[in-house]
């Protein structure tokens, strides 16, 4: 996963459910049971990250010390990249002395070093604050005790803003200039000596030493040195796409009172939504235009929301991925039915523009057994697609055969093959007739092999790349399968 955002149970107080058990305040354990609550899910989080992905979790000040030495303890302190803080607002009429109108965001990167912010500036940053500007322009005119004057030989070709004219030699006014300062083609034309204080002589010197190409200052930052019209010289520095501006106190990015309002034009209902502007401000931290977004507290469905509204805004291709426990019925009430009609545009209230995606709803429980072993066997082979189907974030599905199913999704066109007695060459003719113009062509395959697809069945899947069905399906499906199909070099006979 590249981004993982959790909104989770902030144990205020109101009961919640652990190992099947109530947990209210009077419980002397409710801070216990919250952590281990917690812990199990994280440490899976974790397990879950990219190399370079990110972790946000909300909290409120009940636990938000504890959930830190927790994140701690699991990510490392080393990988804590800040404590956001939302200024939360909204309804403050309440009989409290003191008014809290403020939550945070725990951030943890899997590998801080790896991780790189995306070029965000925070949305309440002024449109005309030099922080919007493609480079950054700042004169190297410092005079002071810190700064004493010196003087800088300006070589013939150190550029200019302007195209042409000239400055004449100067005393009373800084930079001092030996001679007239001529200036054609965008260029000086002779070289002249400059003397005042420096905010930055050594990397002046260094860009001319360095034949007026760009140098790298210590910030990594590239920077060229320009003359102006006044005379005085400015380091220019281009601003690195990469280059963020994101503030630790988020205001002004929605209230639980406005998002909860707008669930009611939909004709749902849940309490303390989360605004989409504040998840999806939060999701943007993350550089990947394509990036995979996790949230196994799903809540109402706000981030599925949030990542459908960045890919509409930036043209992305992000994929989300929300899990509810379905407490009460929440999925069904309310996660699904929102997320359904975001995409398609059909409130209770009337019609919206849709956001760009597609919804795949899937529901999880234990597989019944059967004293059959061949009715097991084909329980596991229609979920073993299901389980390909959330692993290729497929969007369609469809049974071709009994030994083939095709997914579709992100571009691909990928068949599964669970059967234990398939006829490849067959299957891969249905497959080829099933393939989406344009797709990949990816095929999951049962095998009996533990070293991947053996090669005279890859050979029959000519323009394909096969591989073999996931490991944990792969298991059951041989443990279920009848005795005379057992491996003949008996590699896998008991």
């Amino acid at each position: 996963m590249d981004i993982i955002y959790i909104d989770p149970p902030y144990n205020t107080g109101k009961e919640f459910i652990y190992n099947d058990d109530l947990i209210d305040r009077e419980s002397k354990w409710r801070h216990s049971a919250w952590l281990s609550f917690m812990d199990k899910r994280l440490r899976l989080a974790n397990d879950l990250l990219s190399e370079n992905g990110l972790i946000l979790v909300s909290i409120d000040d009940n636990e938000c010390s504890r959930l830190r030495l927790l994140m701690d303890s699991i990510f490392g302190e080393d990988s804590w990249v800040s404590t956001l803080v939302w200024r939360s607002d909204g309804n403050l009429d309440n009989q409290a002395q003191i008014k809290i109108n403020h939550e945070y965001i725990h951030v943890f990167a899997r590998d801080k070093d790896a991780f790189q912010a995306a070029g965000l500036i925070d949305p309440n940053v002024d449109e005309g604050s030099k922080l919007h500007n493609d480079e950054i322009r700042n004169s190297v005119v410092k005079n002071g005790p810190k700064n004493p004057v010196s003087s800088v030989t300006l070589p013939v070709g150190f550029p200019a803003t302007f195209d042409a004219g000239t400055i004449k030699a100067r005393t009373d006014a800084w930079p001092h200039y030996s001679s007239d300062v001529v200036v054609k083609g965008g260029k000086l034309v002779k070289e002249v000596v400059a003397s005042s204080g420096w905010a930055n002589a050594r990397l002046l010197r260094t860009f001319i030493e360095n034949d007026l190409t760009p140098v790298t200052d210590t910030k990594g930052q590239e920077t060229v040195f320009e003359l102006t019209h006044t005379g005085a010289i400015e380091n220019v520095k281009r601003r690195s796409e990469a280059q963020s501006h994101v503030l630790s106190v988020l205001f002004n990015m929605g209230t639980t009172e406005t998002a909860g309002n707008k669930l009611k034009t939909m004709g749902l209902t849940f309490p303390y939504p989360k605004p989409v502007k504040l998840v999806e401000y939060l999701l943007s931290i993350c550089p990947k235009q394509d990036a995979l977004v996790l949230d196994f507290f799903a809540g109402s469905g706000t981030t599925m929301e949030a990542v459908a509204a960045l890919n509409a805004k930036d043209g992305g291709s992000r994929q989300c991925i929300l899990v509810t426990n379905n407490e009460n019925g929440i999925c069904r009430a309310v996660t699904q039915p929102r997320c359904k009609a975001v995409l398609t545009g059909k409130w209770s209230g009337g019609s919206q523009d849709p956001l760009p995606g597609s919804l795949r709803f899937y529901a999880t429980s234990f597989m019944k057994r059967h004293k059959n072993p061949d009715r097991m066997r084909v329980d596991v082979a229609a979920h073993t697609v299901e389980l390909v189907a959330v692993r290729e974030l497929a969007a369609d599905v469809k049974q071709v055969s009994d030994d083939l199913s095709m997914v579709f999704g992100a571009g691909r066109s990928v068949a599964v093959v669970p059967s234990i007695d398939a006829d490849h060459e067959e299957l891969h003719a249905q497959a080829e007739r099933e393939v989406r113009h344009g797709d990949q062509r990816l095929a999951y395959l049962f095998t009996w092999s533990n070293q991947g697809i053996e090669p005279e069945v890859a050979e029959l899947w000519p323009g394909w790349s096969v591989q073999p069905l996931p490991a944990e399906m792969m298991a059951e499906l041989r443990n279920l399968a009848p005795n005379r199909t057992l491996f003949d070099d008996g590699e896998l006979a008991s």
